[in-house]
């Protein structure tokens, strides 16, 4: 009798063990944009190498890392963003980006790979290489490596996330406002300054 009931002791703090790790292993971490991360770009003209620069950008989601899987949407309202020069950012929207047009307001980077680690560090550097989303702007959707540079900090991401793009490559025409043009290729720069919560 004595030795069942021990076995059975036993067998409840092994289940009990079992189910800890298993809740633990089974949420996910997640870095919290819902309050928005501020998002920019920097384009160079032609021939005056003036630099372009747009601010005013927010993306707004959710990475979730589970099971060694990095997952997520990125969502930037583009009618948000601004040159500075009100003619310019008429041009920009409505001539190029087309935000008038239907699904064409918003870029959305979306984030689905496999890690080599399975949680994000408590503190310290994050920086997962060879990291790459899927960008779907003005209806089209392209592969773009994305550079990851991230401090993890008292439960707070904080840091960026930047990538290229080549304007073309979106059936996107190559801007040119008062004779001057600009290089195909564009920097974006995700600024982080969010929470990481289980």
């Amino acid at each position: 009798m004595q030795l069942e009931y021990g076995f059975k002791m036993a067998l409840l703090k092994i289940l009990s063990v079992l189910l800890v790790v298993g809740s633990v292993v089974a949420h996910a971490q997640k870095i919290d944009l819902s309050t928005g991360a501020k998002v920019e770009f920097d384009a160079v003209g032609k021939p005056a190498m003036i630099n372009i620069k747009g601010t005013g950008g927010k993306a707004t989601g959710v990475l979730s890392l589970l099971e060694s899987k990095l997952s997520g949407d990125l969502v930037v309202n583009l009618k948000e963003f601004t040159t500075d020069m009100d003619l310019r950012d008429e041009h920009m929207k409505e001539k190029y980006l087309e935000v008038n047009k239907s699904g064409f307001d918003k870029a959305i980077l979306k984030i689905d790979q496999k890690l080599e680690m399975a949680s994000f560090p408590s503190s310290g550097a994050w920086e997962p290489k060879l990291l790459k989303g899927m960008l779907t702007l003005h209806g089209v959707t392209k592969e773009v490596p994305l550079n990851c540079k991230i401090s993890i900090k008292d439960s707070g991401a904080a840091g960026t996330v930047s990538f290229k793009i080549k304007v073309k490559d979106y059936n996107i025409d190559i801007p040119e406002f008062a004779g001057i043009t600009m290089t195909n290729e564009v920097d974006v720069k995700v600024f982080l300054n969010n929470k990481v919560v289980p």
